[in-house]
């Protein structure tokens, strides 16, 4: 008990005889005194601008519904003039109402005519388009990446025909409003409903937002009781484009919403996207950007308790709120300045003492902490120097591999990770190095299960409601996750994953230092694959893939001091196509050259790992065989004799007969001692074979 008493009694000394204790009683003192006096003030003054506020809430929220009701008028009268026309309506019959109409309501972006065209009838009615001079029109849809297509084949299709301002937006012209989830389901309530019907928000070209009002237009002279008969009898619909900023602008109109900024929202069940779009009183400017910052009051509180600030009403078919946001000018001109004076003499007073005898405190800390931060830099960029060097100097992607997880751990030594590579199919994403513990990543899976891949960006996951978790992901779920895409020279060459064993770990400096962690790990990487291709590219015959004549004598030398030192035989066996110019005679040199591809990969998969086949030119092959005796290397040349008889190519999908094989076999040490004596002996033997007939093994002299 003594001993948990004293550091009790040690931090209580301490308080009292630091400048806190003098610093506080000055603060509480004028806080006390100035909240009172403010407060008494402040509840007269918001009793009497909450009545105020409110009175003018309703009045805007009246003509809001009013002068929206009034915009929606133009799809009305589309509506009105289909149903009143007894012939077809013709592309400048509407094109002259829509002008007008737009002309008389400027909130309205375009006004279009989508016709419901049963899946049988498309080709008839894009042809008709087309005779009226619109040679490249057709029914199209707009593909996840935001290319156009020719629509997929469905059961009926909503494209648009007729639109107003054509220039405009002709890139709308055929554009099927079925094809999209959001503008059919407008388009199924309207028809079922009869009604006008609305979408939710909607992104278009240029970052604009808005959205649609659909109007549905029924046969002529046909009953429309039932649900079935309004499905048989659709016509078509009438299209109205609404962008936000001018429709706000004008169901406001004359309405007083001076210094109250408002941000409306849609309530309709299973809306995607509940902000619409923010109106600033000040500006007069109305933005549709979910991240903007919204200007409020520190006061909105006092009034606006239990959403008495928050207003609904009706668009179309969807049910839209307000909220009235008062800014400082409101309370500004409302407010009568005494509290206020008494509020900010005495804070100002009391803020004064305490800044005073605060500052040279937190001038020190902000020292130390630039001092700390400045330390972290340096360290970081000392490491990421050390990893740059040490990438640079491996010799293979094996090498780097092993490297990586000991030099990033400097970095990041609180976070698991992974470093993953494409294949080059592009198909597979898989680990090539790990460290840390508890992974929640797989090893290996698809490129379209990570979000940062996808996007081609970094991707932070935070283990939250309303985090967006990868599909590579595997339970538990880690506390966070940061993906980020290893980019070069514009190619996605794989991912660097990291996870954070709790939240608040993945700070914003970290993240950039993951970034170029990538960056550098990416470069390498992409220099060491380039390095590797040359490399290869350098020791394999393009044609087969096998070994080429260079790397056939590198490797025999190399495999000959191996066998004198540790005193065992090398076997090497001479190949030649036989009849191989009378192939290409006959069936001509692409022929040819399926056959020797053929006959390579036949060679490849006949051989031991530890054996080297190589095309050493022409139609002919060599193979060396480490450890094979000269009885071996003579069964392992009439297996593969045998074994070419039965390949089965064909050119053109015309078979071009069986191939057969002269061999030569040589052995070092027993008929060469040397690398260009043992090719000489086993050439020889070739020639011998040739020589006797062809489609045999000859063993060298």
């Amino acid at each position: 008990m003594m001993a948990k008493r004293k550091p009790f009694k040690a931090a209580k000394t301490h308080f009292f005889a630091s400048r806190y204790f003098s610093v506080s009683i000055i603060v509480c003192a004028g806080v006390v005194s100035t909240v009172i006096a403010f407060l008494s003030a402040r509840y007269w003054q918001t009793t009497r601008l909450n009545t105020q506020l409110q009175k003018q809430v309703d009045e805007v929220v009246r003509s809001l519904q009013k002068n929206t009701d009034s915009n929606f008028e133009p799809l009305l009268a589309v509506n009105d003039f289909y149903s009143a026309s007894t012939a077809e309506v013709s592309r400048q019959e509407f094109s002259d109402l829509a002008k007008r109409l737009l002309l008389r309501h400027p909130s309205i972006e375009l006004l279009a005519w989508t016709p419901r065209i049963p899946n049988p009838a498309r080709q008839a009615f894009e042809t008709a388009i087309r005779n009226e001079g619109y040679k490249n029109y057709q029914i199209y849809e707009q593909q996840t990446q935001g290319t156009m297509v020719r629509s997929s084949v469905r059961s009926e299709y909503f494209p648009i025909s007729y639109i107003e301002p054509f220039n405009q937006y002709e890139l709308a012209f055929g554009f099927d409003l079925g094809s999209e989830e959001k503008r059919r389901s407008t388009l199924e309530i309207a028809r079922d409903r009869g009604t006008l019907a609305t979408t939710g928000r909607l992104g278009f070209s240029n970052n604009k937002a808005g959205f649609l009002l659909v109007m549905p237009v029924y046969q002529n002279n046909q009953s429309l009781n039932t649900l079935e008969a309004r499905r048989t009898n659709l016509k078509g619909f009438a299209v109205g484009l609404f962008l936000f900023p001018n429709f706000i602008k004008s169901v406001l109109g004359n309405v007083d919403a001076k210094n109250i900024n408002l941000v409306f929202y849609d309530e309709t069940v299973g809306s995607q996207e509940r902000f619409l779009a923010f109106y600033d009183s000040e500006s007069g400017k109305v933005l549709t950007e979910s991240d903007q910052e919204i200007t409020t009051s520190s006061y909105r509180e006092w009034l606006c308790q239990k959403d008495t600030c928050l207003r609904q009403f009706k668009v179309g078919n969807r049910l839209w709120s307000v909220e009235f946001l008062p800014t400082e000018q409101y309370f500004g001109e409302s407010t009568l300045w005494l509290s206020w004076v008494f509020l900010v003499g005495g804070l100002s007073l009391t803020a004064s003492l305490a800044v005073y005898a605060l500052r040279y405190e937190q001038h020190s800390r902000r020292i130390e902490q630039l001092v700390k931060e400045l330390s972290q830099a340096n360290f970081e960029i000392r490491s990421l120097s050390r990893i740059s060097d040490a990438l640079q100097a491996c010799l293979s992607l094996e090498e780097a591999y092993s490297v990586i997880p000991r030099l990033v751990q400097k970095l990041f030594p609180l976070h698991s990770g992974i470093i993953y590579t494409i294949s080059a199919s592009g198909n597979i994403v898989e680990a090539a190095t790990t460290w840390g513990n508890n992974l929640a990543s797989q090893l290996v899976f698809s490129p379209n299960d990570c979000w940062g891949i996808r996007c081609g960006r970094p991707h932070l996951f935070e283990n939250t409601y309303s985090g967006l978790a990868c599909s590579h992901f595997t339970q538990p779920l880690a506390e966070e996750c940061y993906c980020v895409p290893m980019m070069a020279q514009g190619e996605t060459l794989g991912l660097f994953y990291l996870q954070a064993p709790e939240r608040g770990k993945f700070t914003e400096a970290k993240q950039q230092l993951a970034l170029t962690v990538a960056e550098h790990i990416a470069l390498a990487l992409a220099n060491l694959r380039l390095r590797e291709t040359l490399k290869n590219q350098s020791i394999r015959d393009p044609l087969t893939g096998l070994f080429n004549r260079r790397y056939l004598e590198e490797s025999l030398e190399r495999e000959l001091l191996r066998a004198e030192r540790q005193k065992h035989s090398v076997g090497v066996i001479m190949i030649d196509i036989d009849h191989f110019k009378k192939l290409n005679d006959t069936y001509g040199h692409e022929a040819g050259d399926i056959v020797l591809q053929e006959l390579a990969v036949f060679l490849q998969g006949s051989i031991r790992a530890s054996d080297i086949a190589c095309r050493y030119g022409g139609e002919e092959f060599t193979l060396i065989l480490p450890e094979a005796t000269m009885e071996v290397t003579k069964q392992r040349a009439e297996q593969l004799r045998e074994g070419a008889k039965h390949l089965h190519v064909h050119y053109r999908r015309q078979p071009i007969g069986r191939i057969t094989l002269s061999l030569g076999v040589a052995s070092f040490p027993a008929q060469a001692s040397s690398a260009s004596a043992v090719l000489r002996a086993a050439d020889e033997a070739l020639y011998k074979a040739k020589s006797a007939g062809r489609d045999r093994v000859q063993i060298a002299s």
